[in-house]
């Protein structure tokens, strides 16, 4: 089973898709984390990339059940 969608975190839209129970990410959609940049953003990169199960660069960041956003 595979559900896509959009979904809104803080005011960013992001594409994503369940799978396997599994809440799929897509990569150009995650914040990007900049060398130099501002505190706020990166620390956005930070505490998303602290609950994402894995999340590594170019592919998109997976999330498990236990860590899935509320739906609105």
């Amino acid at each position: 089973m595979c559900a896509l969608g959009e979904f809104l975190l803080g005011s960013r839209q992001m594409r994503a898709r369940i799978e396997s129970d599994i809440l799929y990410v897509h990569h150009e959609d995650v914040p990007p984390f900049k060398k130099g940049g501002s505190i706020v953003r990166n620390s956005y990169f930070w505490a998303l990339k602290s609950i994402a199960g894995r999340a590594k660069r170019g592919r998109d960041w997976e999330f498990e059940p236990e860590v899935w956003f509320a739906r609105v």
